[in-house]
């Protein structure tokens, strides 16, 4: 999680804690709550994976080189996966790991 620290003046302050009290939760529950109130609603039923991955710069178009190479017929996921454990190199799981770079 992360952490923002906004200034309030003390009596507004006062007023987030009486409520919070009121309502048996801790300060950070409470503004937590009123601030996902705040936000608009991500309907994620909407959307693609595809177009939350690529909205989130996870995804990318295929270059015209890639596409050249794969051509009008491409293989389906599960050929590939059979394609790469007879070559007997790395798992496909091995390769989008190392393309992806270490996790944070």
């Amino acid at each position: 999680m992360t952490t923002l620290t906004v200034d309030f003046p003390q009596n507004v302050y006062e007023r987030f804690a009486a409520l919070a009290e009121a309502e048996g939760k801790t300060m950070d529950e409470y503004m937590l709550e009123l601030v996902e109130q705040a936000l608009p609603p991500v309907s994620y039923a909407q959307k693609s994976a595809r177009d939350i991955l690529k909205e989130a710069g996870m995804l990318t178009e295929l270059s015209d080189e890639l596409k050249a190479l794969i051509g009008d017929d491409p293989p389906s996921l599960d050929e590939v996966i059979e394609i790469l454990s007879n070559a007997g190199g790395p798992s496909l799981g091995e390769i989008l790991d190392q393309q992806r770079g270490p996790k944070p």
